[in-house]
């Protein structure tokens, strides 16, 4: 089943090659795979090493106990040995805003700063989930379109709105 599931990626990547390539998925995909790939087969060949009776029981180590910590320590090796493909795959690079990367100093620094710690994307995540209306600082209410909630199986657009109750989920009123 993985082998078809990895064709049909294949087929699904090879007309949207051109498209896809300033996100470059092939690297990330070998990234994940190699993670996934790593971690099942040194689990199979630490479980047969165990089972053959070469990592035996240790002074103060059960079987169970060592072979944990070997899986483990061979995992925090190739995460340290893949972090440095990682970083080429999945770059910050491609997130940064133009704006205040070309400003220097500590003016912008701040203001990221500022960005991280406010709490205000929560606050609107909140209200837009919630549909409330959110108030700007001199106390006009914002109003925003409120976003449908899609049925199980359904589109956003035959979803309930928050807006009609009687569209509501649970709702009894047609």
């Amino acid at each position: 089943s993985i082998t078809i599931a990895v064709y049909f990626l294949v087929i699904f990547f090879m007309p949207l090659s051109e498209e896809l390539a300033p996100f470059r998925p092939v690297s990330k995909f070998f990234c994940i795979k190699t993670v996934i790939f790593f971690s099942f087969w040194q689990d199979v060949l630490v479980s047969l090493l165990v089972w053959t009776d070469i990592i035996k029981e240790q002074p103060g180590w059960t079987v169970d106990n060592l072979s944990v910590f070997i899986q483990d320590a061979l995992i925090c090796t190739e995460m340290f040995i893949l972090s440095l493909f990682f970083t080429y795959a999945f770059s910050y690079e491609e997130f940064l805003d133009s704006d205040i990367h070309q400003k220097k100093g500590v003016k912008p620094l701040l203001s990221s700063v500022a960005q991280v710690i406010s709490p205000k994307d929560i606050v609107n995540d909140t209200v837009d989930v919630f549909g409330r209306e959110i108030t700007s600082n001199d106390r006009a209410p914002i109003i925003t379109e409120k976003r449908k909630i899609p049925k199980p199986g359904g589109s956003r657009e035959e979803g309930s709105s928050i807006l009609d109750s009687s569209k509501q989920y649970g709702s009894t009123t047609e």
